[in-house]
């Protein structure tokens, strides 16, 4: 699973790397899944899948905030696992050249993931393990959708100055994952006129997208996260 997660990262955050210092390394636990970094989403499309959040991110100096939620799995014997995923939360903190760390507590089942979600009391500490100063809030979401735009969100939150909102908007995150990997060849598509034929075209273009993403993703898991996607696929069917 930690290597699906450094693969993950280092294919869908180059965007995000520039040649500048940056030295506040946060580690995350292996139930956070992060949504948005600093008002850039960090999980979009077919990719978030498989996608997972890398042991640790390496941030700017200064203001930082932070999108996730939890992402945990129960274990019903071999074959059978449920998934819970919370709503997402906001952590905003200030550091300079320093080592962090989030964490959760252990849940044993649902219920349990449930209740800390409803309120959650994160630890977020410093390397000699002492309580670290952060503000923390859930995000708000109205309405349903099949991809929420997490970046959107909470632009709109720190525009309405929540508990938690970020004021820094110059930061840029910096993800530094332990190893790189290529992404998949893409099939592009060409853009055609308005005609019915064509719409079908570009329709069967873009599945052929999502396929070979897919197809690449699925390749690159483990054989346990194969056997959670392919759980999670029959039961979305």
């Amino acid at each position: 699973m930690m290597k699906l997660k450094q693969l993950a990262l280092a294919a869908i955050l180059p965007s995000l790397s520039f040649n500048c210092v940056a030295d506040v390394i946060l580690t995350l636990p292996d139930n956070v899944r992060l949504l948005a970094i600093n008002e850039v989403e960090a999980n979009k499309g077919w990719d978030s899948i498989f996608k997972g959040t890398d042991e640790s991110i390496t941030l700017k100096d200064g203001e930082n905030q932070l999108v996730y939620q939890i992402d945990h799995y129960f274990y019903k014997g071999d074959t059978q696992s449920e998934r819970y995923r919370s709503g997402p939360m906001i952590l905003t903190f200030t550091a300079e050249n320093t080592n962090l760390q989030l964490a959760l507590p252990t849940f044993s089942d649902i219920e349990q993931a449930r209740a800390f979600a409803n309120l959650p009391t994160p630890k977020f500490t410093d390397k000699t393990g002492k309580p670290y100063p952060f503000k923390h809030d859930k995000l708000s979401i109205k309405g349903l959708a099949i991809s929420h735009d997490y970046a959107d969100y909470v632009k709109s939150y720190n525009a309405q100055g929540g508990t938690a909102a970020w004021t820094n908007s110059s930061a840029i995150a910096i993800v530094s994952p332990i190893s790189k990997a290529s992404t998949p060849e893409i099939i592009p598509t060409t853009t055609v006129q308005s005609t019915e034929p064509n719409k079908i075209q570009t329709k069967q273009s873009q599945s052929a997208v999502a396929a070979e993403k897919l197809k690449y993703w699925f390749n690159q898991a483990d054989d346990k996260t194969r056997k959670e996607f392919i759980n999670w696929a029959i039961n979305n069917l």
